[in-house]
């Protein structure tokens, strides 16, 4: 009986133990179950709601970059990924920094800009051909700004580039190479991606597609065909670039001047051209050349002050002043001598007065001068805004702006006998679009990040 008593208890027990173990079993496996579904109605939801706002246009705020209901939703799954990138502008007046920040799609790998750092300094990389050492020393200083940009962590997955303008195309190769080699010992001490190439001099036509792509990019444009995208001129101090759209039936273009851009939905033809020698400085010299009185000293109608007014060019201390004149107004003068320059130079292949034109660089900077826009706004006048003002400053001494007259002549002797352009042509300036610079450093850092 006792026996038979604890062989019944023992068969109780080993009972209840099995009937827990496939409860709990039973339960696990429904917890498991639920959890899946749960775990799939959420991915379901999310995926929808992904799905749904890739249709939500942009919400635009004046004051900033362009808030794409998108970048939150995307950035709330984990679909986008911060990325940065570093570019030195090593301009022939001025050596510049711009950083960016973006957002890069996990799901197609597309760009979306989220913020950006600008820094200049004075005067530009080229100005130190005969001290390499200091003038390496100016781009530490700006790759110190970036530093206060980007993350410490991100640094090793960041590209760093300069890439220097007219002002090192200008000098002598082995002069210009020296500053380079001391520049790429400060970027491979950077902690910064340095590619072979990451320090070089820009072709003129790559600053003329960067500046292009910058501004449809900024405006929108890309993605909306070839015929909608805006003309873009830059105006710097060694050389000027002009770059547009091509569709198919544009006739018989010399093919050096066509490049393919990618970045849109379909690659885009483009024409650019970059013309050494007809950015404001060097057009500048060009056209005092005439009223020189020795190699250091020039007396031009063009000069807006009697006093003699120090002026640098190309590392050489000049002297120049207004010359007596008989007639009052010598914007005629100033003007004929940078239409012979011009055309001496530019020759444009097609009519484009009917597009939109977005002028940047010195052609925002002397608008500002004659108080033709505001000058944090920037704005949209007429061409002919630009050779009223002129023919105005050139009536009158003008000390506080004494290059004025004569800058002002050469933009419109460019837009007209260079361009093509009509005086009621629309030009818009605008130093920055929906809060970012119009620089084309930042199609430059496009084209860097999206190489495969």
């Amino acid at each position: 009986m006792e026996v038979r008593n604890r062989g019944h208890s023992t068969s109780a027990s080993q009972v209840s133990s099995t009937e827990m173990k496939r409860n709990f079993s039973m339960s696990s496996f429904s917890t498991g179950i639920a959890a899946v579904k749960w775990t799939t109605l959420l991915i379901l939801v999310l995926t929808a709601v992904y799905c749904i706002v890739q249709f939500l246009p942009p919400m635009h705020d004046k004051n900033s970059r362009p808030v794409n209901t998108r970048d939150a939703f995307s950035t709330l799954l984990g679909l986008h990924i911060p990325t940065f990138a570093v570019v030195l502008d090593a301009g022939s007046t001025g050596s510049r920094v711009l950083a960016f920040s973006f957002f890069k799609s996990r799901i197609d790998g597309s760009l979306q800009i989220k913020d950006e750092l600008f820094y200049e300094i004075k005067p530009g990389l080229s100005s130190f051909a005969d001290d390499p050492l200091k003038g390496a020393s100016t781009i530490k200083e700006l790759l110190n700004e970036a530093d206060s940009f980007v993350p410490e962590g991100y640094r090793p997955l960041t590209p760093l580039i300069l890439r220097a303008t007219a002002g090192l195309r200008l000098l002598p190769a082995a002069k210009a190479e020296r500053l380079l080699a001391e520049v790429r010992k400060v970027f491979y001490d950077s902690g910064y991606v340095v590619q072979p190439n990451a320090v070089d001099i820009m072709d003129g036509s790559d600053e003329g597609i960067f500046s292009w792509f910058t501004i449809n990019f900024l405006s929108g444009k890309l993605g909306e065909g070839v015929e909608k995208t805006a003309v873009t001129l830059d105006l710097g101090g060694g050389s000027t670039q002009i770059t547009f759209g091509l569709q198919e039936d544009n006739g018989d273009i010399p093919v050096e001047n066509v490049h393919v851009v990618n970045g849109a939905k379909v690659p885009i033809k483009v024409f650019t051209n970059s013309y050494l020698g007809l950015g404001l400085m060097s057009a500048r010299k060009a056209i005092l050349d005439h009223h020189k009185t020795d190699e250091t000293n020039f007396a031009s109608p063009c000069i807006g002050t009697s006093a003699p007014t120090k002026w640098v060019f190309n590392s050489q201390e000049l002297l120049v002043k207004r010359s007596r004149r008989e007639q009052p107004d010598s914007f005629g003068t100033c003007h004929d001598l940078a239409s012979s320059l011009v055309r001496s130079k530019v020759k444009v292949p097609l009519d484009l007065n009917d597009k939109t034109i977005n002028a940047i660089s010195y052609f925002y900077d002397r608008a500002v001068d004659a108080q033709l826009i505001d000058p944090k706004d920037g704005g949209v006048i007429k061409l002919e805004n630009f050779e009223i003002a002129a023919r105005k400053v050139c009536r009158v001494p003008h000390d506080e702006h004494p290059f004025l007259c004569l800058d002002l002549s050469f933009i419109v002797a460019l837009l007209k006998s260079g361009y093509g352009l009509e005086s009621s042509v629309d030009i818009h300036l605008f130093k920055r679009i929906n809060g970012h610079e119009t620089s084309w450093a930042l199609g430059a850092a496009y084209q860097e990040l999206m190489k495969p």
